[in-house]
């Protein structure tokens, strides 16, 4: 079955993603795409309320809808 989770964000830094990515060996080219780490957009976030707002902000840019007015605008 295709995978129907669109978005998955993973805290903590760059190199636990890559951690995670080279434990799961082939399995890691079905999350191509999806999973972001760190999580959120760079807005210099600093508290909680700042780093949620950064990661709402990346699921926001990447959504479909937002995906697709992009590509339909280039």
């Amino acid at each position: 079955a295709a995978p129907t989770i669109p978005y998955i964000g993973l805290l903590g830094p760059q190199a636990r993603r890559e951690r995670l990515l080279q434990d799961l060996g082939a399995a890691a080219r079905t999350l191509q795409g999806r999973l972001h780490g760190p999580a959120g957009l760079d807005i210099g976030a600093d508290s909680p309320e700042t780093i949620a707002l950064s990661i709402l902000a990346q699921i926001q840019a990447v959504s479909p809808p937002a995906a697709e007015l992009r590509r339909t605008a280039s």
